[in-house]
This record gives C-alpha cells, structure tokens and sequence, in this order.
C-alpha cells in the first residue's frame, strides 16, 4: 500500500475497500490490487484485479479513491492519468466505467484527489489544473474552480467533512475549501507536509463526532487537528506513531 493515502468504507456491508501498487514497472507478474476488509466475517479479501489493471505498470493508490457512504459504491480512477473514472458496487461485484472527465487541461498528472461529496450531488476530482465535479443527476462533468495555485503536478488530497458540510482539497502549498453551494476557497496553507515524493503520503480524515480534521503528515508522521470552522491547526502527542 505505499503511495496510498485513502481508502474507502461501505457502511451498508461494512467493508473497507482500496485499489492500488506500489512500484510495480516490468513486473509482470503484478497489477493493480484491489482488496476489501469484510468487517463481518473479519476477513480480508483479494479481489481481481480491476479493469484499467495493466500488468507490470505501477498505479498508486494515492488519493484516487472514494465511496458514496448512501449507496456502498466504491469510485477508483482507472490508473495514472486517466480520463475516465470507475464505480464498483459492491452488492453486484460490477465495475463501471463512468463519462470520461474531458475538461482536464493537464494529461501528464497522475495523483489527483477524487473524493464523493454528498452536498454538492456528486464525485469530487481536483488536482493542479481544478477541481471538477461528476453529477449524479446529470451524469455530466462540470468545473468548479481552474488551476488552484500551490498545489503541485504529482500530488493532491482531499475529503469532506460531514459535519461542516465542507470538503478541504490540495497540497502543502495550496490548501483549499470547497462549500455545499460549490464555492471554492484558499485558505492559509496547512502547517503540515502533505506529500514529500516518498511513499508515505500524508493521511487526513474528519471525525464525524467533532467535525475536526486528523491529520498524520507525510515525513516526520506528526498528528495534527485542523478545525475548519475557525482555522486552528493543533499538534496532538503521539502516544505511538505509524510508520
């Protein structure tokens, strides 16, 4: 799971799904993982690998992943630089190839963010060049915002946050905000390293009791907290930090 920093949750079966590779180039006895943590029956699961799977190509997990916590689907962007984006259902075991999102300018990035924002209708994609949003009533693609300044050709994360109904989107250099009316704003840059080049990216999440974002960072793997709601970043201890 290097180079992976999500995953998704299907809260209706309970399962934990994530798709990716490490380093992988010439090998051609490996592709894309797709694995799922069966919550249930306490097990985890090796599933076939993926349809855009092309052996002995890496394709890092990175921030390409995301799940419709409503539905159980599971969103994965079919390998570097792709267009075209995935949905896995879970209850019929099916991959479907969504609309591709033809409205990138940049073709050469591999390592956007896709994350599924239920307040704005639909899947969330932003990297250096924007932030696009697929509608699920239209089954269009749409941009929101254009390039977003500080936010680099190889890296960006993201994720929404339940109780502020924001999502928070970027890099080290560029942090953003996205709202439910689809507004998108920088905000002051995090105090954090998001993504170094290696394989340990930085990890963040909103705890939906607080509504704080947890945020493990890229090299040192400090914990932080981020409140959206007025901008205070915390350092917390680390009673025991992963590695």
């Amino acid at each position: 799971i290097g180079y992976g920093g999500d995953a998704a949750w299907d809260p209706i079966t309970q399962k934990f799904m994530w798709a990716g590779s490490d380093h992988i180039d010439g090998n051609l006895a490996e592709g894309t993982r797709f694995i799922i943590y069966d919550a249930l029956s306490n097990t985890w699961i090796n599933k076939p690998a993926p349809p855009w799977s092309s052996p002995g190509n890496s394709d890092h997990g990175y921030y390409n992943q995301a799940g419709n916590p409503s539905t159980g689907e599971f969103f994965r962007r079919g390998g570097k630089s792709s267009h075209v984006m995935y949905k896995y259902t879970p209850s019929t075991d099916i991959w479907t190839a969504l609309p591709p999102n033809n409205l990138l300018q940049y073709d050469f990035i591999c390592c956007s963010d896709i994350t599924y924002f239920p307040e704005v209708g639909g899947l969330v994609q932003s990297q250096a060049d924007g932030v696009f949003l697929f509608s699920n009533s239209t089954q269009q693609w749409t941009q929101l915002a254009g390039i977003l300044s500080g936010v680099g050709n190889t890296f960006a994360l993201g994720t929404n946050n339940p109780v502020y109904k924001v999502m928070v989107l970027g890099d080290t250099g560029g942090f953003y905000k996205l709202d439910s009316s689809k507004q998108v704003t920088r905000l002051p840059n995090a105090p954090v390293t998001f993504y170094d080049g290696g394989g340990w990216l930085g990890n963040i999440t909103a705890d939906p009791i607080s509504g704080k974002y947890i945020v493990l960072s890229a090299t040192s793997r400090q914990f932080y907290t981020y409140d959206v709601s007025t901008g205070v970043w915390q350092q917390m201890a680390n009673p025991s930090v992963p590695i």
